[in-house]
């Protein structure tokens, strides 16, 4: 079934077009075809009808399609917006907390979850004030973006707070890839306006199993984050094992 593309104005007149062509060529080859012995009575009469049955759709069609169409497109792009508020952080760009949540459900596998925190953020938004706090976010969450790629979902729980998740990703693969964040993190400045901040983030992981529930494995990530935090930030810490019902036991501590 042939679907309608509407993206732009430039859509709405080439289908207002393509639709006057058509609700006029069709009454038109209809008429011509049920009249064909009227041209022999009456050529005048006949040539009368048929620019008639032209005409009409021709002052008809334009309007009504291109109004049709102008509603279509307005619909396709509120729903768009609707979806896009729904799905993603209207400051970062990234996924939202529920909608990150959400999609580390549904790929029910097992992998690595990790929590992301800003290092000294209050500093910045006392410092500097609070839009600069909100561009620091915006670059950092783009970089954290860059950093983990295709490998997995980035999302921000809230606050300077963001979380990864790495789906069939081990231990290892989980320290390697919060080594690669706080590495990118650090090595490069965020320029806002005249300032060149050197910003760090800590991070926390844990192995999250299909089987558990997600708000346990976030628990574990998020100790082992604030343990980063008080071993000095700019580090991670990964939870190697996360039994359901057990304390974790076995911690493997990085500097970042």
């Amino acid at each position: 079934m042939m679907r309608l593309k509407i993206e732009n104005n430039a859509d709405i007149l080439r289908l207002t077009l393509l639709g006057t062509l058509l609700a006029v060529l069709v009454p038109v080859i209809v008429v011509a075809t049920l009249l064909e012995p009227l041209r022999e009575m009456s050529l005048q009469h006949y040539q009368g009808v048929l620019i008639a049955a032209g005409l009409i759709p021709l002052l008809i069609t334009p309007p009504i399609a291109a109004l049709l169409l102008h509603s279509m497109l307005m619909l396709k792009q509120t729903i768009q917006r609707v979806d896009s508020h729904m799905k993603f952080d209207g400051l970062t760009g990234i996924f939202n907390r529920s909608h990150f949540l959400d999609s580390v459900r549904a790929t029910r596998v097992n992998g690595m979850m990790l929590i992301v925190d800003v290092d000294h953020f209050k500093s910045v938004n006392d410092d500097l004030g609070h839009d600069a706090g909100d561009e620091v976010l915006r670059v950092l969450a783009t970089r954290i973006a860059v950093a983990v790629g295709n490998d997995g979902l980035v999302g921000r729980l809230g606050g300077e707070e963001f979380a990864v998740f790495l789906p069939d990703q081990t231990h290892d693969a989980g320290a390697l890839k919060a080594a690669v964040i706080c590495d990118f993190v650090r090595k490069n400045f965020i320029p806002v306006g005249d300032v060149r901040l050197r910003m760090t983030v800590s991070v926390g992981g844990a192995l999250h199993h299909e089987s558990a529930p997600l708000g346990h494995s976030l628990k574990l990530a998020d100790q082992r984050l604030y343990c980063a935090k008080n071993a000095g930030r700019d580090r991670y810490m990964i939870e190697e094992q996360t039994p359901v019902a057990a304390r974790p036991t076995k911690l493997k501590t990085v500097s970042g």
